[in-house]
């Protein structure tokens, strides 16, 4: 594993947290924290001891978005150096939505424009009551663009809309509301009671089946009903031939809950 500089990374109880480490820039996104926390994807994938991969900054921010000091930097870059630059941050999010693991968002502060999309991109978002979300690109001449890409599947054109031309926050309860967030807990203790949630989520579900589910979010979602089906019936054929199927049906018949 190779060591990082603009990111944490760790490993305890089957858990890899990856934690933004930039507060000076309110753990904003330039192309060094995207290529190191793709390795970081990329490395945890292949360990069979990690369940769930979290993503997480500070109580403060989660992620502001993109480096504004980088953006400066990119007005010299040319259409193609550009277009690579916004590709690679495109890729983050497509790893993450792709990723075989459970990945979790653990939201404390700020996370605005890109750092919602990252934030929203994981599978599960838990939530201090502290936690801001916001697209204000608008009012800086930016487009919100990965964002929307996001955001677009999760709220509908008519809130989506809201936020972009009024550049208005919303606060934590008002993304739960919207279903953005799975759960939402108290600024005291938070990382305690979000790492407890997630231990007992890791105790209830199966994680071979995880990436599974995540190809079927990713790919079947998009394709018309039959096709759709077919696609799901062969995934479940080798599922069915797999050790964690095998052994949730003996538990059934014997009436045993599982701990996974």
């Amino acid at each position: 594993m190779a060591e990082y500089k603009t990111i944490h990374y760790n490993i305890d109880k089957r858990i890899a947290t990856i934690t933004l480490k930039r507060p000076e820039v309110g753990n904003s996104i330039d192309y060094l924290t995207a290529k190191e926390m793709r390795d970081a994807l990329e490395y945890s994938e292949k360990l069979s001891d990690v369940r769930v991969i979290v993503i997480k900054g500070d109580s403060k921010f989660f992620c502001s978005g993109t480096d504004l000091n980088y953006l400066l930097k990119l007005r010299e870059f040319g259409l193609e150096e550009n277009k690579y630059d916004t590709e690679f941050s495109a890729d983050l999010l497509i790893d993450i939505q792709k990723n075989s693991k459970l990945i979790i968002a653990l939201v404390e502060g700020y996370a605005l424009g890109y750092g919602w999309a990252l934030a929203q991109s994981c599978d599960l978002v838990i939530a201090s009551e502290n936690a801001t979300f916001g697209l204000p690109e608008l009012k800086r001449g930016f487009l919100p663009l990965m964002a929307f890409s996001v955001l677009i599947n999760h709220i509908g054109q008519a809130k989506l809309k809201q936020l972009i031309y009024s550049t208005e926050s919303i606060n934590a309860k008002q993304a739960y509301d919207l279903d953005l967030i799975y759960k939402l807990f108290p600024t005291q203790n938070f990382g305690n009671l979000a790492y407890d949630e997630i231990e007992k989520i890791m105790d209830r579900i199966t994680g071979g089946g995880i990436g599974v589910i995540k190809k079927l979010f990713v790919d079947a979602n998009k394709m018309p009903m039959e096709p759709a089906l077919k696609f799901t019936a062969r995934m479940l054929a080798h599922a069915r031939n797999t050790q964690e199927y095998l052994i949730g049906i003996d538990s059934f018949f014997k009436n045993e809950i599982l701990k996974w």
